[in-house]
């Protein structure tokens, strides 16, 4: 149910660290793998679901991690804030910003009944964020997907403020060399081709994937249904990648 609480209440993180409460939180439904500190998900009253997948990242800075930081928490802290997808993401960036993410990486998809947004957050407190496009599907397994950016088309993508000038501190991204900045090419762990990734976009849109790197998301030849999606999770060739995976991670 809804919770209020009192001014200058603080909301203690897993590792030490806290960051404020606010004054009345939103209800939701919670569903937890018991005993998985990252097996939580969410569905609030104005319909903002929250899940997420861990994606390994190659940075490795402790920059902007204060007290510990954040990892578990920060989807709860969507879904009671959070009355759209878009501002749900601002939430977690700002959460992000204040205290830092303690582990490698993750991607965090938020939606509500409009939208669909991928936010993806890597060690400390660099982050980006894209918006599903309406008519098309993302297939996400434990790598980051988000590609090309483009941080000044804010109606599709946001970002950290030193997202870019990191990656290019750091050698990971060449601003003179041509190319647009790519999330995905700076900041993955590794740019092999997800397996996963492949299989589901060639369920969703009938075609076999023909570009390196995958599209970010594809277009079905049909709007999906339920019983679609169950299909595609339970697909035999998926199910037995995501067994080898699971086995790599």
């Amino acid at each position: 149910p809804r919770r209020q609480f009192a001014a200058g209440a603080m909301v203690p993180l897993q590792y030490g660290g806290a960051v404020p409460q606010v004054a009345e939180t939103y209800a939701f439904l919670w569903s937890q793998n018991v005993g998985v500190p990252f097996g939580d998900g969410y569905l609030n009253e104005w319909g903002v679901a929250i899940v997420s997948d861990g994606c390994p990242t190659g940075e490795s800075s402790d920059d902007g991690i204060v007290d510990g930081g954040i990892g578990y928490m920060l989807r709860r802290l969507v879904a009671e804030r959070a009355a759209t997808a878009r501002a749900g993401v601002e939430i977690a960036a700002a959460v992000l910003e204040q205290v830092g993410y303690w582990d490698s990486g993750r991607t965090y998809v938020i939606a509500d009944p409009d939208e669909a947004w991928l936010l993806s957050v890597v060690h400390g407190s660099r982050w980006v964020a894209q918006r599903v496009p309406d008519d098309q599907v993302v297939l996400l397994p434990n790598v980051h997907v988000i590609d090309a950016v483009d941080l000044a088309d804010s109606a599709s993508f946001r970002g950290s403020a030193d997202l870019i000038e990191h990656a290019v501190q750091q050698g990971w991204f060449d601003p003179d060399a041509g190319a647009p900045f790519s999330f995905r090419a700076a900041y993955n762990w590794s740019n092999d081709t997800d397996a996963r990734q492949a299989r589901g976009q060639y369920l969703v849109s009938g075609r076999e994937p023909d570009a390196e790197p995958l599209p970010f998301s594809v277009r079905p030849e049909a709007p999906l249904t339920v019983a679609d999606v169950i299909s595609i999770l339970r697909d035999s060739q998926l199910t037995a990648l995501s067994t080898e995976e699971a086995a790599v991670f």
